[in-house]
């Protein structure tokens, strides 16, 4: 299994406080992507092996499992995982119970986000939200 990591950017605070206020009902402690990874994977097989490795590790709790490959949300095509980490690591580092996003996603699909797709994202999702209302 080969995966490439992608180092996402901690989340923007503007994009924070937006996501807090419109999709959070003002509460902050329930985002979990303000620290986030990308692990990119050749094929769908590859990508499955490390999701099972993902769920089934016991130092790692999965708190959700979002799937946007067979259901893909305004373009996006990934499995997402909110997880935190509950190893002697972790406890030394004092971020036990932090939570943060993992994405699992196909190297080919990604490429086309990086490419200017999330601004065609962003903006997709904005309308949507508006006629939503």
């Amino acid at each position: 299994m080969f995966a490439s990591i992608y180092d996402a950017s901690l989340k923007r605070v503007d994009r924070a406080v937006e996501k807090v206020l419109i999709h959070l009902q003002g509460e902050v402690c329930r985002i979990t992507d303000v620290v986030r990874q990308n692990m990119l994977f050749d094929n769908l097989h590859d990508l499955n092996v490390a999701l099972k490795h993902w769920l089934e590790d016991p130092e790692v709790r999965v708190m959700h499992v979002r799937d946007r490959l067979s259901n893909g949300h305004s373009g996006y095509r990934d499995i997402t995982l909110i997880v935190s980490f509950v190893n002697s690591v972790a406890m030394h580092n004092n971020v036990l119970g932090h939570v943060c996003e993992v994405r699992l996603s196909l190297i080919s699909l990604h490429s086309i986000i990086v490419l200017g797709k999330h601004t065609q994202y962003l903006r997709r999702k904005m309308v949507l939200r508006k006629t939503n209302k």
